[in-house]
């Protein structure tokens, strides 16, 4: 008979992990919402390059980021992604977001090459990005877990978001400059 296996130590957050390409990283699990293998991504024109389009589930619209491009990463092999990870809104918390991270107001997700496991890394697993991680990458970690898999990137999912929303604003700005200059009588 095999002793049961030591309860789950409610303190050590649990860690949503997925591969983009080669690489693997990691998002607080309680986060997450909800993944889809089957879902059809429809383009906007004019969007920005980091935002791979729409998907309606249900009814409910989502923006779909392409985190890839966000991290700088080089394509991984396959052209379609293999499933999305919808996050969670601000809204479904009821105010009180978990781990400080700032949701979105909307729903968005993101597109990945290959889910992990859950995991419960220590605190002393998780180490800072080191120099030679781009500085992009860099600001939207957390720092960098040595699990047993290899190096897990862990997302700051406030920073992912906030910097999601820059570049969506820098579009529409550089977007209307160009309509202006069009628009000129000159």
């Amino acid at each position: 008979m095999t002793p049961n296996p030591a309860p789950q130590d409610p303190t050590r957050p649990l860690l949503a992990c997925f591969r983009l390409g080669r690489d693997q990283f990691a998002l607080p699990a309680s986060l997450v919402r909800e993944v889809h293998s089957r879902f059809e991504v429809h383009s906007v024109p004019g969007a920005p390059s980091h935002i791979r389009g729409l998907v309606n589930l249900r009814g409910q619209i989502v923006t779909v980021i392409d985190l890839a491009a966000m991290l700088e990463l080089k394509p991984g092999g396959g052209s379609e992604a293999r499933h999305l990870v919808v996050l969670r809104s601000r809204s479904e918390f009821r105010g009180s977001e978990p781990d400080g991270e700032a949701l979105s107001e909307e729903r968005v997700g993101w597109v990945v090459d290959r889910l992990g496991d859950v995991e419960a890394p220590s605190e002393a697993a998780l180490e800072p990005a080191p120099a030679s991680v781009g500085d992009a990458a860099r600001s939207l970690l957390a720092g960098v877990w040595r699990a047993e898999t290899g190096s897990i990137g862990v997302l700051k999912l406030a920073e992912v978001l906030a910097c999601a929303e820059d570049r969506a604003q820098a579009s529409a700005d550089s977007f209307r400059s160009r309509a202006a200059v069009e628009a000129a009588p000159w």
